[in-house]
């Protein structure tokens, strides 16, 4: 509950220490969100994502006053430094065996898959890669350089079995795009990639595809995390176009060999400008929600209603436990 004192992030590390699972590897994963009106998304039991992966969300927003998506950043650095601190005080070696997961609070949901399929579609993009850290993707150039973002990797279109990414796959399923970042201009005629502030105008690359950062979902190593989250502190002032997302992709520009996307939405799914289609929600044998991803036929693990997909993840919440938007 929201009564009594206020936790610091010192508390906070030190609860979800008592309660995140550890895997047979040891490497260690916690949840972290930060929501101030109310408990995040992924922690309703109506999903049961607490009780399938045996971990708690941390949430850094209770009690805490939102401002602006630098608030996102910052408090999501500080509690990777106090973790930091915390952990290399008890045991240095304990730090690298720490992966981290930062989701936003109100429209991220749990579709249904096994912990074990979470692991391997992380381990699975970071060994094609070579990099520490995933960005879930989205398939509208928001808040990045458009013309910087480069093309799928060959790693990607190898994990996608015969399906062209970039070639045409997902040109049934987006249909929310709206041209290109090449011919919407603002009314000086500038072209809106100049300016890294696109997404308002869905525009997608021809055909479409799922290749831009999206920073909904994040996922990688204690030690990577901490010095990426401390580089975009010290730069989002100069950076952010209009939230945290255009911080982060200016990193991804500066910094491809630490980061990868997740190219086939295995770990997140975004829904902004996509197809409702796409997704199946359906009651799994122990009674809960479970969401099929039409494209790859599989359980999808996470769901992100980013941008103009939440009233799509608003209906499907709904039908899948027929309870309304609010009661969440």
């Amino acid at each position: 509950t929201r009564a009594g004192a206020s936790p610091s992030l010192r508390d906070v590390v030190r609860f979800e220490e008592d309660e995140v699972f550890a895997s047979e590897d040891q490497r260690e994963i916690t949840f972290v969100t930060l929501e101030t009106r109310g408990p995040p998304l992924l922690a309703a039991k109506d999903f049961g994502f607490e009780e399938k992966f045996h971990t708690k969300v941390v949430n850094l927003g209770v009690d805490k006053k939102w401002r602006d998506f630098n608030t996102k950043v910052s408090l999501f650095a500080e509690y990777l430094e106090h973790r930091m601190e915390m952990l290399g005080a008890i045991s240095p070696d304990e730090v690298a065996d720490q992966l981290i997961v930062l989701v936003d609070g109100d429209d991220l949901v749990y579709g249904g898959c096994s912990e074990e399929s979470f692991r391997d579609a992380y381990h699975r993009v970071t060994a094609q890669s070579g990099a520490s850290i995933v960005f879930s993707a989205e398939v509208v150039c928001g808040e990045q350089d458009c013309d910087r973002v480069p093309k799928i990797p060959q790693w990607a279109e190898d994990l996608a079995e015969g399906r062209d990414l970039e070639g045409g796959f997902w040109k049934g399923y987006a249909t929310g795009c709206n041209g290109t970042w090449t011919t919407i201009k603002d009314a000086q005629g500038v072209p809106c990639a100049s300016k890294r502030n696109c997404g308002i105008w869905a525009p997608c690359s021809e055909p479409p595809a799922v290749k831009f950062l999206n920073s909904g979902f994040i996922m990688g190593g204690l030690v990577e995390m901490r010095e990426m989250l401390e580089w975009c502190v010290q730069r989002y002032k100069r950076y952010s176009v209009w939230g945290d997302q255009s911080v982060f992709a200016e990193y991804w520009m500066e910094h491809r060999h630490r980061i990868a996307l997740d190219y086939l939405g295995e770990l997140s799914f975004s829904l902004s400008d996509m197809a409702m289609s796409i997704l199946k929600g359906s009651i799994d044998a122990h009674g809960r929600p479970t969401i099929i991803n039409e494209a790859f036929s599989r359980t999808q693990c996470f769901v992100h209603g980013n941008g103009r997909g939440k009233p799509t993840l608003q209906r499907l919440v709904s039908e899948l436990t027929n309870k309304t938007w609010a009661q969440f």
